[in-house]
């Protein structure tokens, strides 16, 4: 067995700039598990659905990777830790009901 019986050709990439939730839209719509990442037309590494997974949510919180990417531009955190900080830091100040805070 070769390597060019089972490797994929012509892959769908990304690029080192793009998002997570862009890579799980390509990696959905595209049924791919893994993509390579390429950068002025160089390899420069593979994201994985593992991948994807460790930087996703966790399952103990209720937002999305969609709503807590937004947070995050929203907020203009340079981190998703700013991110979640901050808006706590906001809900508190401003005693925000369960529902307030979940519309934000």
């Amino acid at each position: 067995m070769f390597v060019k019986w089972r490797m994929t050709t012509n892959p769908f990439t990304i690029g080192p700039d793009a998002t997570v939730p862009e890579a799980i839209e390509v990696m959905q719509t595209k049924k791919v598990r893994k993509l390579p990442v390429m950068a002025g037309g160089k390899l420069v590494g593979v994201v994985s659905q593992s991948d994807i997974d460790r930087a996703s949510p966790s399952a103990a919180t209720s937002f999305s990777a969609g709503e807590i990417a937004y947070l995050t531009r929203a907020l203009k955190a340079p981190s998703l830790r700013d991110a979640a900080d901050r808006l706590a830091e906001r809900a508190r100040a401003e005693s925000w009901t369960h529902q307030e805070y979940l519309a934000a």
